[in-house]
């Protein structure tokens, strides 16, 4: 009878104990689905932007000293975006035809209010850690549109936000951060159009594209992509898209109109950079010495690095294409999930280890369930795709001008298609995963690992010359 006691005694506390489980396991799962936990992820992001904006030393993140003198300049000519000369300004190579200055002079204009504060770089870099918010709420509006897995969404969107490079950047003054937006955005559009043709959508697509083309010369293979898969969908039946962008015309009617005025400044700011340029120097972003003498181009650092990378006596290129791109990947992979700036500091290894095994689970199911795949996410997986390959094949070309591995390789490069690989990643491995448990400790997993490793690690290894003044007040210095 006692045996028997015993025994029912320990399937009850056996029982109790896996209840118990299940239990907790539910609740995580439910909060790790939740609005809230999105919410604190947000929230966290904010927190990490406002400290690097406010206590990194200026001049640290890549090239923004570059950065906020072309927003100076513009401020000097303030408002026109046309700009008659450059002097004072030897530092920004040719800045009077170059077509990427559109963050530039966006940010001109609170740049022109807070000018005579003796800090103004840092309510510049505020705008920026406001512009990475708004992307990580295009890149919500883009799972939920596709219907991504909450779990997955969420736990994307907390990778993004703990990959370092990430935070650090939008929290800097770094025209990449509105080429991220605008591509974002772009993808946004895509799939809306994609699903039904509406004249705002068009006319945002077309604000954004050209927006876009005036930001960074790497949005030109995303507007090629995304015009293309357009194209590609509706090159049979476009007076129906014609017909249909008559008939929605009327429902935003005061929207589109204003739209229609953007388009039209954007449009004769492309053709004065663009067409401008291709008619008086045969190239639509001349090199400086086509425009200004070699004595004023040489006035900039960065051009005379350059000059000095790109001559005739550089390193002669050992590796093939093979050995160049086996090498690559890590390379981007540095340049992501640390910080690469004025010095070098990079993650855990482990949140790179185990971004990896993600990395690798995630192509072993795309291409198992391809066939099973939503249409919208292939459309994702194919930008990505195409977007990735022309920047290795960049990186190939660089490097066999240079004979320099690695150089103007980074991972914020990758930045406008990185948050897609989390969602579509994630979305597959999380529907891989059938047993509640499974889920649950992926997500546990990930998340730990990839907080503990970003800005707990910046804040543990970053020493006193990352911060203003030379020091850091509340940590110890190495």
């Amino acid at each position: 009878m006692r045996e028997k006691a015993k025994q029912s005694d320990l399937t009850g506390a056996t029982v109790d104990l896996n209840n118990l489980m299940s239990k907790t396991v539910e609740r995580g799962l439910n909060f790790f689905s939740s609005k809230t936990f999105l919410y604190l992820t947000l929230g966290w992001f904010a927190l990490q932007g406002l400290y690097f904006a406010v206590f990194i030393k200026f001049g640290v993140p890549p090239d923004e000293n570059y950065h906020l003198t072309y927003i100076k300049y513009f401020s000097e000519h303030f408002p026109t975006p046309f700009l008659p000369h450059q002097q004072g300004h030897d530092i920004l190579l040719d800045a009077v035809h170059n077509p990427f200055f559109i963050y530039h002079y966006i940010l001109s204009f609170p740049y022109k209010l807070v000018s005579g504060l003796d800090n103004a770089y840092i309510v510049i870099r505020l705008f920026n850690v406001g512009l990475g918010l708004a992307s990580l709420v295009v890149l919500v509006k883009i799972a939920d549109f596709i219907k991504i897995n909450v779990l997955a969404r969420n736990l994307s969107i907390f990778m993004l936000v703990n990959t370092l490079m990430f935070t650090f950047l939008f929290s800097a003054i770094s025209y990449d951060n509105l080429f991220v937006f605008l591509s974002l955005a772009s993808f946004l559009l895509l799939l809306r159009l994609i699903r039904k043709i509406d004249a705002r959508d068009i006319l945002l697509m077309l604000v954004v594209l050209l927006a876009g083309s005036l930001t960074k010369i790497n949005f030109l293979p995303i507007a090629f992509i995304v015009c293309l898969i357009f194209s590609v969908k509706y090159v049979k039946s476009l007076p129906i898209v014609f017909k249909q962008f008559g008939k929605s015309f009327a429902v935003s009617k005061k929207l589109n109109y204003f739209l229609i005025v953007t388009i039209g400044l954007l449009s004769i700011l492309f053709v004065q950079r663009y067409v401008f340029n291709l008619i008086n120097y045969q190239d639509y972003a001349p090199s400086c010495p086509k425009v200004r003498t070699l004595q004023e181009c040489r006035g900039s650092d960065l051009f005379r690095r350059d000059e000095i990378i790109f001559s005739a006596n550089h390193p002669k290129a050992k590796k093939n294409i093979a050995q160049y791109s086996k090498n690559w990947v890590p390379l981007v992979e540095d340049r992501t999930f640390g910080v690469f700036a004025h010095k070098y500091l990079r993650a855990s290894r482990l949140a790179v280890d185990w971004a990896l095994v993600i990395l690798l689970a995630g192509f072993y199911l795309l291409i198992v369930r391809w066939k099973k795949i939503d249409k919208n996410i292939k459309v994702l997986v194919y930008i990505s795709l195409f977007y990735s390959g022309v920047l290795l094949i960049q990186s190939i070309n660089l490097y066999h001008q240079t004979g320099r591995f690695g150089f103007a390789v980074h991972g914020r490069y990758l930045f406008c298609v990185l948050p897609i690989i989390y969602l579509v990643w994630n979305q597959l491995i999380i529907g891989a995963l059938k047993r509640p448990s499974l889920k649950f400790s992926y997500l546990l997993i990930t998340i730990l690992i990839f907080f503990i490793s970003a800005f707990p690690h910046f804040i543990k290894d970053s020493t006193a010359d990352w911060y203003n003044n030379g020091k850091k007040a509340w940590i110890n210095e190495k």
